[in-house]
């Protein structure tokens, strides 16, 4: 366990007011995109309830085939049917906490609550975070199945591992062609390309971006063939031999459904999402505060079934179970999977 101690803070010589440090990271994979959306009502309903899994019955589309031609025999006619499956969910309860020593708020500012109230000012910062990660795992996974059981169906490759990448190994039109084209007709879907920012760059370099202003945002947002440009450091990279492969996501809208929950039951020291504990006998009596944060989470790529098959807690799986292919199965045909991969060059 870990708090803040004097070593973590800074004594000042001359009292200047601390200034906040946040990390600089894209939030915008679950803040901007549109890739995120509330889940349908009945599965909403189930997730208050008991289990770590849910089940979602599905019909099936119907079989294409060429119709009957009516006639004045004794034939009858043959029907077909329509078949039902499941997609299985799964609900994740998380806690995060944060403690600080009393006599380090006295040494930093004098104010002994200060790095506490500096905290919960960066919470909401952590938990979206904590939220693209998994979102970023959750697409890792889903695509590693796709790879290992599926031809890699979903998934465009210009990536070779070359100590000097060509044009024809980075992001260009030919290689978003053919990410999109994975999907066949349905190729228009997609709203959203996620990059590393080095794959950004090339794009930047090659004076490929626009910049638009959706009525939903402030501020201009950048747009290549038509989808949003997202791009963060915590996008996928893998090393190799001589160059480094970068995993770009295509995502249409509502490709995954995901509801946050903060349980508002009460406690001894404030309510199950948010509970505040104070130890006054450690440090000599100096005391320490904790903050103690929680939340259910639901987050699911529509037509992907987990499959629960690796999974050491009961209340969440983790980030690198989340990324394991054999958690995850694809029950919907692929083009109607609004998920799409592409791997290049830097």
């Amino acid at each position: 366990m870990s708090y803040t101690l004097l070593a973590d803070v800074i004594e000042p010589s001359v009292f200047i007011p601390y200034q906040n440090e946040r990390i600089p990271y894209k939030l915008a994979l679950s803040q901007e995109s549109g890739v995120l959306v509330a889940p349908i009502e009945a599965i909403a309903k189930q997730l208050g309830g008991g289990g770590r899994t849910l089940d979602a019955p599905y019909w099936e589309d119907l079989a294409r085939g060429e119709a009957d031609i009516p006639d004045d025999t004794a034939t009858e006619i043959t029907p077909d049917k329509i078949t039902s499956t499941v997609e299985k969910m799964t609900k994740h309860t998380l806690a995060k906490s944060w403690s600080a020593s009393t006599v380090a708020g006295w040494v930093s500012t004098g104010v002994a609550d200060d790095p506490m109230r500096n905290i919960a000012d960066k919470m909401g910062d952590w938990w979206h975070y904590n939220t693209e990660q998994r979102l970023i795992k959750t697409l890792t996974g889903v695509l590693a199945d796709n790879g290992a059981n599926d031809s890699g169906d979903m998934i465009a490759s210009v990536y070779d591992d070359i100590a000097s990448p060509t044009a024809a190994n980075k992001i260009g039109v030919q290689a978003v062609n053919e990410a999109t084209l994975t999907a066949g007709d349905r190729m228009g879907d997609f709203r959203v390309i996620c990059m590393h920012s080095h794959v950004y760059n090339t794009l930047r370099n090659d004076e490929q971006i626009s910049f638009r202003r959706p009525s939903e945002t402030p501020h201009e947002v950048p747009y290549y063939q038509g989808m949003m440009v997202i791009f963060s450091d915590t996008m996928p990279v893998t090393a190799g031999s001589n160059s480094s492969k970068y995993t770009c996501f295509l995502l249409g809208e509502g490709a995954l459904s995901h509801s946050v929950d903060i349980p508002s039951e009460p406690t001894q020291n404030g309510v199950m999402g948010l509970e505040m504990d104070r130890n006054s006998l450690v440090g000599n009596g100096g005391g320490k505060d904790t903050i103690i944060t929680r939340r259910h989470e639901f987050m699911h790529p529509r037509g992907v079934s987990w499959l629960d098959a690796n999974r050491a807690k009961k209340m969440a799986a983790t980030n690198a179970e989340l990324a394991l292919a054999t958690n995850w199965d694809r029950k919907y045909d692929r083009k109607n999977i609004r998920i799409a991969a592409l791997e290049v060059n830097a």
